[in-house]
């Protein structure tokens, strides 16, 4: 499926440089809590969010868990795929 946000999600707009930007449905999100802040993200931080349909283990993800969207890492562990 697709990654998108509800109109209401919506809070402004940011420049960034092209450069920096993967692609055209690149978004912005808050995070919302220290569950990475070892790897140096913590709350309040803003990260981009490129949708794509596979990701590598280790690599950060925003994912909509019980209706609130986190960002995560993943990783692969006796053949299924966790958040850690």
């Amino acid at each position: 499926g697709s990654f998108a946000l509800e109109p209401e999600q919506r809070r402004g707009y940011l420049s960034i440089d092209r450069r920096y930007v993967p692609g055209e449905d690149t978004f912005a999100l808050r995070v919302g809590d220290d569950a990475l802040g070892a790897r140096g993200v913590h709350a309040g931080d803003l990260v981009l969010v490129h949708p794509s349909s596979a990701a590598r283990d280790g690599a950060l993800v925003a994912v909509r868990v019980a209706g609130h969207t986190v960002v995560r890492a993943i990783d692969s562990r006796d053949g299924r795929t966790v958040l850690v």
